[in-house]
């Protein structure tokens, strides 16, 4: 996935980063994972990539649905219509509550994640100065 991030006056909330794909086929099959910008930082960096990394080292997570202490091997994490089903070798990216779905490489995945999560830091650390 090759990506540019962008802080952009007409993103909703203003001047949050977004990210954009370059190539005309990563548009085409990944467009509904824009809507993960609107995920807050904290939530990426504290939450997602620390289950993300969990999952890729084969260890179990706690079930994101349960309130109890069941243990998943998949990590669901996303915003608004835009889930995720993230498994060690293969994820789905599901759109609209099962409308549009497609099965991606986890460690393709992880890697766009990873980018944005330091992108967050920089964008962040830039603000606070």
């Amino acid at each position: 996935m090759n990506v540019r991030f962008e802080n952009s006056p007409s993103s909703h909330p203003p001047h949050k980063p977004t990210f954009v794909f370059i190539d005309e086929e990563d548009k085409t099959k990944y467009w509904m994972l824009g809507e993960l910008y609107m995920c807050d930082r904290d939530y990426i960096l504290n939450e997602v990539l620390p289950n993300l990394e969990k999952i890729l080292r084969g260890e179990l997570v706690q079930d994101p649905t349960r309130q109890d202490e069941h243990l998943v091997d998949f990590y669901e994490f996303g915003y608004d219509a835009t889930i995720i089903d993230f498994y060690k070798d293969k994820s789905t990216i599901n759109y609209g509550y099962w409308e549009g779905k497609i099965e991606v490489s986890s460690t393709e995945l992880y890697s766009l994640m990873q980018e944005w999560a330091d992108h967050l830091k920089q964008w962040n650390n830039s603000k606070s100065k």
